[in-house]
């Protein structure tokens, strides 16, 4: 009778060991985890932080091949913003350098030229560091690419929540539906 107990319990231990998360459970501790982390943010950040609703009400899990696709994404954005930078700021040092020389025609060599002469260099230092970045976010976008195709199939071990937050953030009020990525263990995925 003993053994029969004894095995009994050992089957209990084993199916309450292996007990997987129904849907909202999952969604209850997704939603801990974002409070956690949201209110952890503005803690690190010195700003208040009020949440009157936040409820998770759908996830998917997702692979490293999707959060690559959203590094990609993010990494174009970055890329064209710098690129408008660029593109503004080469003008500008355009515009100081003729400036420059029609200073240097009209009235020779003295302080407005060398002012506009000066603005330029500023504007050419300041186009050297965004072609760099766009130089460092080219090389990014290449190794993000190589990981994806060298990933034949991946182990999707990632929560990608629909959250519906209202909130106060410092300042700001959010009313929205966000997304957020959570490790299966709840930790969320910080790019």
């Amino acid at each position: 009778m003993l053994k029969h107990v004894l095995f009994a319990v050992f089957l209990l231990s084993i199916f309450s060991c292996n007990h997987e998360l129904t849907k909202e459970e999952t969604c209850e501790k997704l939603d801990l985890s974002l409070r956690k982390h949201l209110e952890d943010l503005a803690f690190k950040g010195n700003y208040p932080c009020t949440i009157y609703e936040l409820k998770t009400v759908d996830f998917e899990e997702v692979s490293d091949n999707y959060l690559d696709s959203m590094r990609l994404t993010t990494n174009y954005q970055d890329y064209e913003d710098y690129k408008s930078l660029l593109e503004s700021t080469i003008e500008l040092a355009q515009t100081e350098s003729s400036q420059a020389n029609l200073y240097l025609e009209t009235f020779g060599k003295g302080s407005l030229s060398d002012i506009s002469r000066e603005d330029a260099q500023k504007h050419i230092n300041e186009a050297t560091q965004y072609k760099d970045s766009l130089v460092a976010i080219i090389k990014r976008d290449s190794v993000i690419k190589a990981r994806i195709a060298l990933r034949k199939h991946t182990e999707r071990k990632y929560f990608k929540t629909k959250t519906f937050l209202k909130a106060t953030l410092g300042d700001h009020n959010k009313l929205d539906t966000v997304n957020y990525i959570f490790t299966k263990d709840f930790k969320p995925v910080i790019n």
